[in-house]
């Protein structure tokens, strides 16, 4: 299709050149570059709803999605002491509310375990 392009690109240039003798010619190169800036712009529709298609199947089948309650609930306690931090000089801990903002599975999980609080 490129080449195709570049080749009207060419003529249309000759045309102009010599007067446009055939304006009807020109009509038609128009319309053909139209058509492919049309048919390449709807391409990268298809292209962006294709990766985000991938993408999508990608999380749907990531191995978290699938980790048991019970498991994650374990994880989550572990990283109570990790998560803690100074700050100004006293010890904040952000634990519980970090679980809560990542997914809302991994809220309601985090929010229903009374050890975390």
């Amino acid at each position: 299709m490129t080449r195709e392009l570049e080749s009207d690109l060419t003529c249309l240039r000759d045309e102009l050149s010599r007067g446009s003798e055939q304006p009807s010619q020109l009509a038609k190169i128009f319309a053909r570059i139209a058509d492919s800036s049309e048919q390449e712009q709807q391409l990268r529709v298809v292209d962006e709803m294709v990766s985000w298609s991938q993408q999508l199947r990608r999380t749907t089948l990531s191995p978290l999605r699938r980790m048991p309650p019970e498991l994650l609930r374990h994880i989550f306690g572990f990283a109570l002491p990790i998560l803690a931090s100074e700050v100004d000089g006293r010890v904040t801990s952000h634990s519980p509310w970090t679980s809560t903002h990542v997914c809302s599975r991994w809220r309601d999980i985090a929010i229903s375990t009374p050890s975390l609080w």
